[in-house]
């Protein structure tokens, strides 16, 4: 009803009814005290201050001019404590929102690093693994590789023992032998020469060469192939002799 009283208060001030203007304009007013509505009254009292320029009642005119300038700053003050609290509370929000994805990036931030930090972790323990493996496949490569150079050494030692053996018995049984044809021949020599004393003189010119071809078939350098058949068995035994014993001569 206020407004509506209002309007017809406006339409009848512009078609210059300024008494039906008057009467709906006070109306109305009485009512915006009675709704209580501040910007209501401030609209009215405007509306009311001209309409009494247009009476030319410019005392009416100027105290509903001052009753209007009153309600329009308290409204003003009004609108600008409502915006400061809107600004207030506008800051809090921007503050607490700021607040809130700060805390959020923060806390994404904290998970991205956590997340890195186990990765390194992982990534750290799979290299460790991977050492530790490769160290044991070499330790144990080492272990096979010493298992077999031994082996070999003593495959290769056994070989060796069994060749020396062998040459050993080659050369004990060579000079057997010679020692043995050199003794039979000087036997069969001996008893040649006593043979020789009873035989006649040309019989002797016979058992003399008989003796002779002995002889040169005695082989004078038995010590000599000993020693270097002794040699090809011991190949160091006179180095290692010599080294001892620098005085020592080959016939000793």
């Amino acid at each position: 009803m206020c407004k509506a009283n209002h309007l017809l208060g406006i339409l009848y001030k512009e078609k210059r009814a300024l008494a039906k203007s008057e009467q709906y304009l006070l109306k109305s007013l009485q009512l915006s005290y009675q709704i209580n509505s501040l910007s209501s009254r401030e609209e009215i009292l405007k509306d009311l201050s001209e309409l009494m320029s247009l009476k030319e009642d410019y005392k009416q005119a100027y105290k509903y001019h001052v009753a209007y300038k009153s309600i329009s700053d308290s409204l003003f003050n009004k609108k600008n404590h409502q915006k400061i609290i809107q600004a207030e509370m506008q800051y809090k929000f921007d503050k607490a929102s700021h607040i809130a994805k700060t805390e959020q990036k923060q806390k994404e931030y904290l998970l991205i690093a956590l997340a890195i930090f186990l990765l390194l972790v992982v990534v750290i323990v799979m290299i460790m693994y991977r050492l530790q493996k490769s160290k044991v496949k070499i330790q144990q490569l080492a272990k096979e590789s010493a298992e077999l150079s031994n082996k070999e050494f003593i495959l290769r030692e056994h070989s060796l023992k069994q060749e020396l053996e062998l040459k050993s018995k080659e050369l004990t049984t060579n000079i057997i032998y010679l020692l043995k044809k050199n003794e039979l021949i000087n036997e069969i020599s001996n008893r040649l020469k006593e043979l020789k004393k009873q035989v006649k003189k040309n019989d002797q010119e016979i058992i003399k060469k008989i003796i002779d071809d002995l002889k040169n078939a005695q082989d004078e350098n038995v010590w000599k192939e000993f020693e270097v058949r002794f040699n090809q068995v011991y190949n160091d035994f006179y180095d290692r002799l010599i080294s001892k014993y620098p005085d020592l001569t080959v016939n000793e």
